[in-house]
Protein backbone atom coordinates (compact mmCIF):
# COMPACT_ATOMS: atom_id res chain seq x y z
CA UNK A 1 0.00 0.00 0.00
CA UNK A 2 3.00 2.34 1.00
CA UNK A 3 6.25 2.34 -0.27
CA UNK A 4 8.50 4.96 -0.15
CA UNK A 5 12.38 5.06 -0.27
CA UNK A 6 14.66 7.85 0.38
CA UNK A 7 12.59 10.60 1.13
CA UNK A 8 13.73 13.76 1.84
CA UNK A 9 12.53 17.11 2.31
CA UNK A 10 13.95 20.27 3.35
CA UNK A 11 11.72 23.37 4.78
CA UNK A 12 13.34 26.53 4.73
CA UNK A 13 16.87 25.85 5.04
CA UNK A 14 16.48 22.92 7.56
CA UNK A 15 16.65 19.35 6.42
CA UNK A 16 13.75 18.11 8.21
CA UNK A 17 13.37 14.20 6.77
CA UNK A 18 16.60 12.58 5.19
CA UNK A 19 16.30 9.42 3.74
CA UNK A 20 13.31 8.01 5.15
CA UNK A 21 12.16 4.92 3.96
CA UNK A 22 8.50 3.03 5.28
CA UNK A 23 6.72 0.15 3.67
CA UNK A 24 3.06 -0.45 4.70
CA UNK A 25 1.10 -3.93 3.86
CA UNK A 26 -2.69 -3.82 4.22
CA UNK A 27 -3.99 -4.48 8.01
CA UNK A 28 -0.86 -3.17 8.90
CA UNK A 29 -0.39 -0.04 12.07
CA UNK A 30 2.50 2.17 12.59
CA UNK A 31 3.17 4.65 15.11
CA UNK A 32 5.77 7.06 14.08
CA UNK A 33 7.12 8.84 17.45
CA UNK A 34 9.99 12.09 18.13
CA UNK A 35 10.30 15.09 19.76
CA UNK A 36 8.46 18.66 18.51
CA UNK A 37 10.24 19.44 15.79
CA UNK A 38 11.30 16.11 14.49
CA UNK A 39 9.29 15.87 11.31
CA UNK A 40 6.49 13.68 12.00
CA UNK A 41 4.15 16.14 11.25
CA UNK A 42 5.73 16.74 8.00
CA UNK A 43 6.34 13.44 6.53
CA UNK A 44 2.04 12.33 7.23
CA UNK A 45 1.70 15.57 4.95
CA UNK A 46 3.88 13.87 2.15
CA UNK A 47 2.35 10.39 2.67
CA UNK A 48 -1.33 12.61 2.07
CA UNK A 49 -0.10 14.27 -0.91
CA UNK A 50 0.20 17.82 0.66
CA UNK A 51 3.71 18.32 0.42
CA UNK A 52 6.07 16.88 -2.45
CA UNK A 53 9.25 15.26 -1.22
CA UNK A 54 12.88 17.01 -2.40
CA UNK A 55 13.87 13.30 -3.14
CA UNK A 56 13.27 9.99 -2.72
CA UNK A 57 10.30 7.76 -4.58
CA UNK A 58 6.86 7.67 -3.29
CA UNK A 59 3.95 4.94 -4.08
CA UNK A 60 0.99 4.44 -2.65
CA UNK A 61 -1.66 1.55 -3.38
CA UNK A 62 0.91 1.02 -6.34
CA UNK A 63 0.28 4.25 -8.15
CA UNK A 64 2.20 7.59 -8.37
CA UNK A 65 0.55 10.38 -6.46
CA UNK A 66 1.87 13.15 -8.96
CA UNK A 67 0.23 11.39 -11.47
CA UNK A 68 -2.77 10.12 -10.19
CA UNK A 69 -3.60 12.44 -7.16
CA UNK A 70 -6.91 12.79 -7.26
CA UNK A 71 -7.05 8.42 -7.32
CA UNK A 72 -4.62 8.39 -4.40
CA UNK A 73 -6.29 11.04 -2.13
CA UNK A 74 -9.71 9.60 -2.46
CA UNK A 75 -8.32 6.62 -0.63
CA UNK A 76 -6.55 8.46 2.08
CA UNK A 77 -8.05 9.96 5.31
CA UNK A 78 -5.92 12.77 7.23
CA UNK A 79 -6.08 14.84 10.13
CA UNK A 80 -3.56 17.22 11.34
CA UNK A 81 -2.75 18.90 14.60
CA UNK A 82 -5.53 21.39 14.10
CA UNK A 83 -9.01 20.37 13.70
CA UNK A 84 -8.54 21.11 9.81
CA UNK A 85 -12.74 21.98 10.03
CA UNK A 86 -14.17 25.85 9.34
CA UNK A 87 -14.96 27.12 12.71
CA UNK A 88 -17.51 29.40 11.28
CA UNK A 89 -19.58 26.07 10.04
CA UNK A 90 -21.61 23.59 12.39
CA UNK A 91 -20.41 19.88 12.57
CA UNK A 92 -22.76 19.03 10.19
CA UNK A 93 -22.27 21.34 7.76
CA UNK A 94 -18.66 20.68 7.46
CA UNK A 95 -19.00 16.73 7.06
CA UNK A 96 -21.51 17.53 4.39
CA UNK A 97 -19.19 19.61 2.92
CA UNK A 98 -16.12 16.99 2.93
CA UNK A 99 -18.88 13.69 1.75
CA UNK A 100 -19.46 15.96 -0.82
CA UNK A 101 -15.76 16.34 -2.02
CA UNK A 102 -15.59 12.40 -1.15
CA UNK A 103 -18.81 11.58 -2.60
CA UNK A 104 -20.05 9.73 0.61
CA UNK A 105 -23.30 8.75 0.84
CA UNK A 106 -25.50 10.87 3.72
CA UNK A 107 -26.10 7.79 5.57
CA UNK A 108 -22.46 6.91 6.06
CA UNK A 109 -22.14 10.38 7.53
CA UNK A 110 -25.45 9.71 9.85
CA UNK A 111 -23.82 6.31 11.37
CA UNK A 112 -20.66 8.20 12.21
CA UNK A 113 -22.26 11.07 13.63
CA UNK A 114 -24.55 8.48 15.33
CA UNK A 115 -21.95 6.84 16.56
CA UNK A 116 -18.84 8.83 17.33
CA UNK A 117 -21.78 10.92 20.11
CA UNK A 118 -21.63 14.04 17.92
CA UNK A 119 -25.21 13.42 16.52
CA UNK A 120 -26.24 15.79 19.48
CA UNK A 121 -24.20 18.22 18.86
CA UNK A 122 -24.44 18.36 14.88
CA UNK A 123 -26.18 21.46 14.70
CA UNK A 124 -23.27 23.52 16.62
CA UNK A 125 -20.80 25.82 15.41
CA UNK A 126 -17.53 24.09 15.69
CA UNK A 127 -15.67 27.32 17.00
CA UNK A 128 -18.22 26.67 20.22
CA UNK A 129 -17.36 22.54 21.36
CA UNK A 130 -14.43 21.59 23.08
CA UNK A 131 -11.53 21.02 21.78
CA UNK A 132 -12.77 16.60 22.97
CA UNK A 133 -15.86 17.16 20.61
CA UNK A 134 -13.54 19.28 18.21
CA UNK A 135 -10.81 16.10 17.77
CA UNK A 136 -14.35 13.59 17.53
CA UNK A 137 -15.47 15.80 14.51
CA UNK A 138 -12.15 15.68 12.69
CA UNK A 139 -11.88 12.18 13.04
CA UNK A 140 -14.96 11.50 11.45
CA UNK A 141 -14.02 13.80 8.81
CA UNK A 142 -10.89 11.55 8.41
CA UNK A 143 -13.06 8.75 8.51
CA UNK A 144 -15.93 9.79 6.02
CA UNK A 145 -14.72 7.88 2.72
CA UNK A 146 -13.98 4.68 4.61
CA UNK A 147 -9.84 5.40 3.79
CA UNK A 148 -7.90 2.70 2.69
CA UNK A 149 -5.26 4.27 4.84
CA UNK A 150 -5.39 6.21 7.90
CA UNK A 151 -2.92 9.14 8.37
CA UNK A 152 -3.11 10.34 12.05
CA UNK A 153 -1.50 13.00 13.60
CA UNK A 154 -1.62 12.65 17.36
CA UNK A 155 -5.32 11.57 17.16
CA UNK A 156 -5.83 10.97 20.47
CA UNK A 157 -5.41 14.77 21.24
CA UNK A 158 -7.78 15.96 23.77
CA UNK A 159 -9.99 12.81 23.53
CA UNK A 160 -11.71 11.81 27.14
CA UNK A 161 -11.44 7.98 27.91
CA UNK A 162 -14.76 7.41 26.09
CA UNK A 163 -13.44 9.11 23.15
CA UNK A 164 -10.15 6.90 23.10
CA UNK A 165 -12.29 4.12 23.28
CA UNK A 166 -14.61 4.88 20.40
CA UNK A 167 -11.48 5.60 18.32
CA UNK A 168 -9.27 2.29 19.52
CA UNK A 169 -13.15 0.38 18.15
CA UNK A 170 -12.84 2.42 14.99
CA UNK A 171 -9.19 1.79 14.46
CA UNK A 172 -9.35 -1.73 14.98
CA UNK A 173 -12.97 -2.38 12.66
CA UNK A 174 -10.25 -0.01 9.75
CA UNK A 175 -7.14 -2.36 10.68
CA UNK A 176 -9.44 -5.77 10.01
CA UNK A 177 -11.08 -4.84 7.12
CA UNK A 178 -7.55 -4.48 5.49
CA UNK A 179 -6.83 -0.77 5.99
CA UNK A 180 -3.43 0.42 6.73
CA UNK A 181 -2.69 3.06 9.31
CA UNK A 182 0.30 5.75 10.04
CA UNK A 183 0.13 7.90 13.50
CA UNK A 184 2.15 9.83 14.93
CA UNK A 185 2.41 10.40 19.07
CA UNK A 186 4.22 11.48 22.17
CA UNK A 187 3.18 8.44 23.97
CA UNK A 188 4.24 4.84 22.31
CA UNK A 189 2.48 3.09 25.27
CA UNK A 190 -0.50 4.52 24.14
CA UNK A 191 -0.83 2.37 21.17
CA UNK A 192 0.77 -0.47 21.89
CA UNK A 193 -2.26 -2.44 21.50
CA UNK A 194 -2.76 -1.02 18.00
CA UNK A 195 0.35 -0.72 16.09
CA UNK A 196 2.56 -3.56 14.82
CA UNK A 197 5.08 -1.44 14.62
CA UNK A 198 7.01 1.85 16.57
CA UNK A 199 9.32 4.01 14.85
CA UNK A 200 11.39 6.92 15.76
CA UNK A 201 12.53 9.74 13.61
CA UNK A 202 16.09 10.34 14.75
CA UNK A 203 18.11 13.40 12.94
CA UNK A 204 14.96 12.80 10.18
CA UNK A 205 15.72 9.13 10.14
CA UNK A 206 13.55 6.21 10.85
CA UNK A 207 14.69 4.06 13.37
CA UNK A 208 12.68 1.00 14.82
CA UNK A 209 11.99 1.38 18.27
CA UNK A 210 11.89 -1.87 20.50
CA UNK A 211 10.10 -5.26 19.39
CA UNK A 212 6.63 -5.23 18.24
CA UNK A 213 3.77 -6.04 20.43
CA UNK A 214 1.60 -7.22 17.48
CA UNK A 215 2.88 -9.61 14.92
CA UNK A 216 2.40 -7.88 11.31
CA UNK A 217 -0.84 -9.06 9.24
CA UNK A 218 -0.90 -11.44 6.38
CA UNK A 219 -2.82 -9.50 4.18
CA UNK A 220 -2.59 -8.91 0.59
CA UNK A 221 -5.79 -6.36 -0.38
CA UNK A 222 -7.11 -3.66 1.36
CA UNK A 223 -10.13 -1.96 0.66
CA UNK A 224 -11.35 -0.10 -2.55
CA UNK A 225 -12.88 2.89 -1.26
CA UNK A 226 -12.69 6.39 -2.82
CA UNK A 227 -14.82 8.26 -5.59
CA UNK A 228 -13.98 11.37 -7.34
CA UNK A 229 -16.31 13.48 -6.77
CA UNK A 230 -17.38 15.50 -10.10
CA UNK A 231 -16.41 19.07 -11.32
CA UNK A 232 -19.43 20.37 -10.68
CA UNK A 233 -20.69 19.01 -7.29
CA UNK A 234 -16.94 19.91 -5.70
CA UNK A 235 -17.89 23.27 -7.40
CA UNK A 236 -21.40 23.54 -5.72
CA UNK A 237 -20.28 22.30 -2.13
CA UNK A 238 -17.21 24.73 -2.09
CA UNK A 239 -19.06 27.85 -3.09
CA UNK A 240 -22.04 27.05 -0.63
CA UNK A 241 -19.89 26.86 2.37
CA UNK A 242 -18.33 30.06 1.58
CA UNK A 243 -21.32 31.31 1.09
CA UNK A 244 -22.68 30.25 4.69
CA UNK A 245 -20.13 31.38 6.84
CA UNK A 246 -20.16 34.88 5.21
CA UNK A 247 -24.01 35.10 5.26
CA UNK A 248 -23.47 34.22 9.25
CA UNK A 249 -20.63 36.35 10.03
CA UNK A 250 -21.09 38.61 7.51
CA UNK A 251 -17.41 39.74 7.54
CA UNK A 252 -15.74 39.64 4.57
CA UNK A 253 -18.47 42.51 2.88
CA UNK A 254 -18.52 44.98 6.19
CA UNK A 255 -15.18 45.10 6.06
CA UNK A 256 -14.94 45.25 1.90
CA UNK A 257 -17.86 47.92 2.15
CA UNK A 258 -16.17 50.21 4.59
CA UNK A 259 -13.11 50.26 2.90
CA UNK A 260 -14.84 50.97 -0.25
CA UNK A 261 -16.70 53.88 1.95
CA UNK A 262 -13.59 55.64 3.35
CA UNK A 263 -11.73 55.38 -0.01
CA UNK A 264 -14.56 57.24 -1.93
CA UNK A 265 -14.85 59.95 0.74
CA UNK A 266 -11.24 60.84 0.51
CA UNK A 267 -10.91 61.09 -3.12
CA UNK A 268 -14.04 63.24 -2.95
CA UNK A 269 -12.52 65.40 -0.49
CA UNK A 270 -9.35 65.44 -2.32
CA UNK A 271 -10.97 66.23 -6.14
CA UNK A 272 -12.79 68.79 -4.59
CA UNK A 273 -15.79 70.66 -6.43
CA UNK A 274 -14.67 71.43 -9.99
CA UNK A 275 -17.21 69.39 -12.34
CA UNK A 276 -14.20 69.40 -15.13
CA UNK A 277 -11.82 67.30 -12.60
CA UNK A 278 -14.55 64.98 -11.28
CA UNK A 279 -15.86 64.30 -14.54
CA UNK A 280 -12.30 63.23 -15.75
CA UNK A 281 -11.37 61.25 -12.16
CA UNK A 282 -14.41 59.52 -11.47
CA UNK A 283 -13.82 56.39 -13.26
CA UNK A 284 -10.57 56.26 -11.67
CA UNK A 285 -11.79 56.62 -8.67
CA UNK A 286 -14.47 53.65 -9.09
CA UNK A 287 -11.91 51.07 -10.23
CA UNK A 288 -9.23 52.37 -7.58
CA UNK A 289 -12.18 51.90 -4.98
CA UNK A 290 -13.14 48.92 -6.39
CA UNK A 291 -9.66 47.35 -6.30
CA UNK A 292 -8.73 48.15 -2.95
CA UNK A 293 -11.92 46.51 -1.32
CA UNK A 294 -11.00 43.51 -3.57
CA UNK A 295 -7.71 43.43 -2.04
CA UNK A 296 -8.95 43.93 1.09
CA UNK A 297 -11.41 40.82 0.88
CA UNK A 298 -8.97 38.78 -1.06
CA UNK A 299 -6.43 38.55 2.12
CA UNK A 300 -9.26 38.40 4.27
CA UNK A 301 -11.17 35.43 2.40
CA UNK A 302 -8.13 33.49 1.64
CA UNK A 303 -6.72 33.61 5.48
CA UNK A 304 -10.34 32.06 6.51
CA UNK A 305 -8.86 28.49 4.80
CA UNK A 306 -5.79 29.04 7.25
CA UNK A 307 -7.93 29.15 10.22
CA UNK A 308 -7.11 25.46 11.97
CA UNK A 309 -6.19 24.46 9.06
CA UNK A 310 -9.67 23.61 6.92
CA UNK A 311 -7.96 24.10 3.60
CA UNK A 312 -5.55 21.74 3.83
CA UNK A 313 -8.34 18.94 4.77
CA UNK A 314 -9.75 20.62 1.25
CA UNK A 315 -6.69 20.43 -0.36
CA UNK A 316 -6.59 16.56 0.91
CA UNK A 317 -9.57 15.84 -0.68
CA UNK A 318 -9.91 14.43 -4.36
CA UNK A 319 -11.73 17.00 -5.46
CA UNK A 320 -10.34 18.85 -8.41
CA UNK A 321 -7.68 21.56 -8.18
CA UNK A 322 -9.58 23.87 -10.54
CA UNK A 323 -13.01 23.64 -8.83
CA UNK A 324 -11.04 24.40 -5.39
CA UNK A 325 -10.18 27.60 -7.06
CA UNK A 326 -13.17 28.26 -9.11
CA UNK A 327 -15.49 28.32 -6.28
CA UNK A 328 -13.27 30.67 -4.09
CA UNK A 329 -12.82 32.85 -7.19
CA UNK A 330 -16.51 32.80 -7.26
CA UNK A 331 -17.06 33.43 -4.20
CA UNK A 332 -14.92 36.39 -4.10
CA UNK A 333 -16.39 37.81 -7.35
CA UNK A 334 -19.73 37.78 -5.65
CA UNK A 335 -18.81 39.89 -2.51
CA UNK A 336 -17.13 42.04 -4.89
CA UNK A 337 -20.38 42.54 -7.26
CA UNK A 338 -22.44 43.15 -3.77
CA UNK A 339 -19.73 45.92 -2.50
CA UNK A 340 -20.05 47.48 -6.33
CA UNK A 341 -24.00 47.51 -5.87
CA UNK A 342 -23.72 49.69 -2.34
CA UNK A 343 -21.08 51.65 -3.35
CA UNK A 344 -22.39 52.53 -6.62
CA UNK A 345 -25.01 55.25 -4.85
CA UNK A 346 -22.21 56.10 -3.08
CA UNK A 347 -20.00 57.28 -5.74
CA UNK A 348 -22.82 58.76 -7.63
CA UNK A 349 -23.45 61.34 -4.84
CA UNK A 350 -20.31 62.07 -4.08
CA UNK A 351 -18.91 62.39 -7.55
CA UNK A 352 -22.06 63.94 -8.79
CA UNK A 353 -22.72 61.42 -11.42
CA UNK A 354 -25.95 60.32 -13.19
CA UNK A 355 -25.91 56.83 -13.12
CA UNK A 356 -29.38 55.74 -13.72
CA UNK A 357 -29.44 55.97 -17.98
CA UNK A 358 -26.16 54.24 -17.60
CA UNK A 359 -25.97 51.71 -15.26
CA UNK A 360 -26.66 48.72 -17.19
CA UNK A 361 -23.94 49.43 -19.11
CA UNK A 362 -21.36 50.25 -16.07
CA UNK A 363 -22.70 47.15 -14.62
CA UNK A 364 -21.57 45.02 -17.62
CA UNK A 365 -17.96 46.81 -17.20
CA UNK A 366 -18.05 45.98 -13.39
CA UNK A 367 -18.83 42.46 -13.91
CA UNK A 368 -16.00 42.28 -16.81
CA UNK A 369 -13.76 43.67 -14.68
CA UNK A 370 -14.45 41.80 -11.39
CA UNK A 371 -14.42 38.69 -13.17
CA UNK A 372 -11.01 39.10 -14.72
CA UNK A 373 -9.46 40.12 -11.06
CA UNK A 374 -11.06 37.00 -9.14
CA UNK A 375 -8.93 34.37 -10.37
CA UNK A 376 -5.53 35.56 -10.23
CA UNK A 377 -6.31 37.71 -7.09
CA UNK A 378 -7.28 34.24 -5.27
CA UNK A 379 -4.40 32.78 -6.52
CA UNK A 380 -2.08 35.48 -5.58
CA UNK A 381 -3.41 35.41 -2.03
CA UNK A 382 -3.17 31.89 -1.75
CA UNK A 383 0.46 32.33 -2.83
CA UNK A 384 0.91 35.96 -0.38
CA UNK A 385 -0.77 33.98 2.66
CA UNK A 386 2.20 31.76 3.41
CA UNK A 387 4.36 34.95 4.20
CA UNK A 388 4.38 36.64 7.20
CA UNK A 389 3.38 40.29 5.08
CA UNK A 390 0.25 38.32 3.61
CA UNK A 391 -1.49 41.76 3.30
CA UNK A 392 0.95 44.18 2.11
CA UNK A 393 2.32 41.68 -0.32
CA UNK A 394 -0.96 41.09 -2.63
CA UNK A 395 -1.08 44.15 -3.83
CA UNK A 396 2.63 44.49 -5.35
CA UNK A 397 1.82 40.87 -6.32
CA UNK A 398 -1.55 41.73 -8.47
CA UNK A 399 -1.48 45.29 -9.09
CA UNK A 400 1.54 44.57 -11.95
CA UNK A 401 -0.41 41.41 -13.71
CA UNK A 402 -3.74 43.32 -13.93
CA UNK A 403 -2.77 46.78 -15.03
CA UNK A 404 -3.58 46.48 -18.56
CA UNK A 405 -6.98 44.87 -17.64
CA UNK A 406 -7.49 47.83 -14.98
CA UNK A 407 -6.45 50.11 -17.36
CA UNK A 408 -8.80 49.04 -20.09
CA UNK A 409 -11.81 48.73 -17.24
CA UNK A 410 -11.08 52.34 -16.60
CA UNK A 411 -11.35 53.70 -20.31
CA UNK A 412 -14.26 51.57 -20.81
CA UNK A 413 -16.06 53.10 -17.69
CA UNK A 414 -15.05 56.38 -18.99
CA UNK A 415 -16.73 55.82 -22.24
CA UNK A 416 -20.23 54.73 -20.42
CA UNK A 417 -19.82 57.91 -17.96
CA UNK A 418 -20.25 59.98 -21.08
CA UNK A 419 -22.63 58.60 -21.95
CA UNK A 420 -22.25 56.80 -25.30
CA UNK A 421 -23.29 53.64 -25.41
CA UNK A 422 -21.54 50.54 -24.30
CA UNK A 423 -20.84 49.11 -28.08
CA UNK A 424 -18.46 52.21 -28.09
CA UNK A 425 -16.37 50.65 -25.07
CA UNK A 426 -16.22 47.47 -26.85
CA UNK A 427 -12.73 47.49 -27.84
CA UNK A 428 -11.43 48.01 -24.42
CA UNK A 429 -13.76 45.56 -23.11
CA UNK A 430 -11.98 42.96 -25.60
CA UNK A 431 -8.97 43.88 -24.01
CA UNK A 432 -10.10 43.20 -20.43
CA UNK A 433 -11.70 40.15 -21.96
CA UNK A 434 -8.66 38.94 -22.97
CA UNK A 435 -6.47 39.66 -20.25
CA UNK A 436 -8.77 37.81 -17.95
CA UNK A 437 -8.64 34.93 -19.97
CA UNK A 438 -4.84 34.60 -20.22
CA UNK A 439 -4.66 35.22 -16.40
CA UNK A 440 -7.34 33.28 -15.76
CA UNK A 441 -5.51 30.25 -17.65
CA UNK A 442 -2.36 30.54 -15.91
CA UNK A 443 -3.98 31.19 -12.46
CA UNK A 444 -5.18 27.15 -13.41
CA UNK A 445 -1.90 26.23 -14.13
CA UNK A 446 -0.25 27.15 -11.82
CA UNK A 447 -2.27 26.70 -8.53
CA UNK A 448 -1.56 23.38 -8.19
CA UNK A 449 2.26 24.45 -7.61
CA UNK A 450 0.74 27.02 -5.17
CA UNK A 451 -0.72 24.85 -2.89
CA UNK A 452 1.52 21.69 -2.86
CA UNK A 453 4.08 24.02 -0.57
CA UNK A 454 1.26 25.89 1.27
CA UNK A 455 1.00 22.62 3.64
Amino acid sequence: MVQAEGIRKVLGERLVLRDVSLELRPGEAVAVVGPNGSGKTTLLRILATLLRPDGGKLCLFGLDPQADGPTVRARIGWTGHETCLYPGLTVEENLRLFAALYGVPPDRLETLLRGSGLWARRKELVRNLSRGWQQRASLVRALLPSPALLLLDEPFTALDEEGAEWLRGLVRAHLDSGGALVLTTHRPEEVGDLCHRVLRLVDGRLVALGTPALSPPARSTYPQSGRIPGFWAAYRALVKKDLRIELRAKELVLSMGLMALVAMVLFSVALGLDPTVVAAAAPGVLWTTVTFAALLGLGRAYALEHEQQAGWAVLASPADRAAILGAKATSTFLWMVVVEALTLPVFAVLLNVGLWPRLAALGTVLLFGSAGLALPGTLLSALSAKTRLRQLLLAPLLLPLALPLLIGSVAATAKVLQGLPLGAAWPELRVVGAFAIILGAASLLLFESVVEEDA
